[in-house]
């Protein structure tokens, strides 16, 4: 069973290994693909690897599990039946038809949108907002 998850950037040549204790790699791949998403909404620019990094820990209690001692980088190198790799761009193409709403849902969402636009809280403009850009959504 996959354990860990190496997310590398080519365009910033870094990898970064991640795990958590209640989530798959492969949920954990697109819980990061809505993230980033929702920067890319807001600021019309790929998001960085590290500051996805940073958001998920905030939100998924993610972890890089070398940053403690859990395993070292050797061991994840050495252990591919623990490991699955991926790309953070091919995160981003495997999930270009699909809104970063849809990835993360509706209340997340607006609160890692808030987190990312510096405010910290979510707003009724925040929601107004949504379903002014969403009206597919107003049920």
């Amino acid at each position: 069973m996959k354990k860990y998850l190496i997310l590398a950037s080519i365009s910033e040549r870094m990898m970064v290994p991640l795990c958590s204790d209640t989530l798959s790699p492969d949920i954990l791949l697109v819980l990061i693909a809505g993230v980033c998403k929702t920067f890319t909404e807001l600021y019309d620019d790929k998001m960085p690897l590290q500051n996805a990094i940073v958001t998920m820990a905030e939100f998924y209690n993610v972890w890089d599990p070398t940053s403690n001692g859990t395993v070292t980088m050797d061991y994840l190198l050495n252990h591919d039946d623990e490991v699955q790799w991926a790309k953070l761009e091919e995160a981003y193409e495997a999930t270009e038809d699909v809104g970063p709403y849809d990835l993360l849902g509706y209340p997340v969402y607006l609160s890692v949108r808030s987190y990312l636009n510096g405010k910290g809280y979510v707003s009724e403009e925040d929601i107004d907002e949504y379903f002014r850009n969403h009206p597919e959504s107003d049920d």
